[in-house]
């Protein structure tokens, strides 16, 4: 771990040199315990860098902080975005950078457009809201035979090829045109 938590403090200070508040914004599934508790995980290293990070949501049902719960008796506090001018935060949290473990595939949100003073990552113009993943698998079916001209078979990475079915099976409309099952479909 101590090698991530480096990591991420060289890659925070690359955008906020002065960062101390950091707001991370999940997706609004909180069903899913898996992705729930990396994002505990995510938040305890970015922690570890000296920032205070506080988690926002953007879903409008959340009005009030939410304790969710964890195995293990671990707790996530998601709160109510709020928007202050140009600045987005939390309630008595005013953040320097602002960590997106959000898709945004339901596009985006004009609490998160236009905002001033502080660094959105990645920024809006790189996330599903703006890239059609249909044209991401596309682009990702060529690469077999580019890979074959470029790389010897022994330095191919098998793990994403054996991912990427899985991706395709999530996008509605698009083919699954590998024959590997998918290990995630019920």
């Amino acid at each position: 771990v101590p090698l991530a938590v480096q990591a991420s403090m060289t890659a925070i200070e690359k955008y906020c040199p002065d960062a101390r508040n950091l707001l991370l914004i999940p997706e609004n599934h909180t069903r899913n315990m898996f992705y729930l508790r990396n994002v505990l995980r995510l938040q305890s290293l970015l922690r570890q860098t000296g920032l205070t990070v506080r988690l926002g949501s953007l879903n409008p049902e959340v009005t009030a902080p939410q304790v969710l719960e964890l195995p293990e008796g671990q707790t996530l506090t998601v709160e109510p975005l709020v928007r202050r001018g140009a600045r987005v935060g939390l309630e008595g949290f005013d953040p320097c950078a602002i960590l997106l473990n959000n898709d945004l595939s339901a596009g985006i949100p004009d609490i998160l457009r236009d905002l001033d003073g502080q660094i959105l990552l990645p920024p809006l113009h790189a996330g599903w809201a703006v890239r059609r993943k249909t044209l991401h698998l596309s682009a990702y079916d060529m690469l077999p035979a580019a890979r074959s001209i470029f790389r010897p078979a022994k330095a191919r990475t098998s793990w994403l090829r054996m991912s990427m079915p899985r991706l395709r099976a999530s996008v509605p409309n698009t083919p699954n045109t590998r024959s590997t099952p998918n290990p995630l479909s019920s």
